[in-house]
């Protein structure tokens, strides 16, 4: 069994389908990058492209956007939240951001019809209710 050089990162492993995708247009028969590479170069790559697209539609520079998704903490609750739990809060009639949200406070806004006099009413409704004793 032979060693191949990643070309990402510069380590070696063995040539065998657990390290390496296939890819018939190498010579030896496997990608030019270990898998773990791979998917990172996949990954990165994904981020770009969509990075570009999703600024365009919350209609903001690309700083924009970076700045709003370098926030770790929702502007509503506080929470944490990085990645998949991170959205980016806009106004659906102006288009305009108003800022980042963890995945329950974007969608409990979306519920309440993503309008102050919705949150207001909910508000309304659990300062009526009175609590058990």
């Amino acid at each position: 069994m032979s060693d191949k050089l990643c070309k990402d990162c510069g380590h070696t492993f063995p040539l065998v389908p657990e390290f390496w995708y296939r890819n018939p247009r190498n010579g030896d028969g496997f990608s030019s990058y270990h898998k773990d590479c791979h998917k990172k170069r996949a990954r990165d790559s994904m981020r770009r492209r969509a990075r570009p697209n999703r600024a365009a539609m919350y209609r903001i520079s690309e700083a924009e956007l970076n700045a709003l998704l370098d926030r770790e903490r929702c502007d509503c609750c506080g929470a944490t939240c990085r990645g998949k739990g991170q959205h980016i809060d806009h106004d659906h009639q102006t288009g305009l951001v108003r800022g980042v949200l963890c995945s329950g406070c974007n969608r409990g806004i979306g519920f309440l019809g993503d309008s102050a006099e919705g949150v207001e009413r909910a508000l309304s409704y659990l300062r009526g209710v009175s609590s058990p004793t």
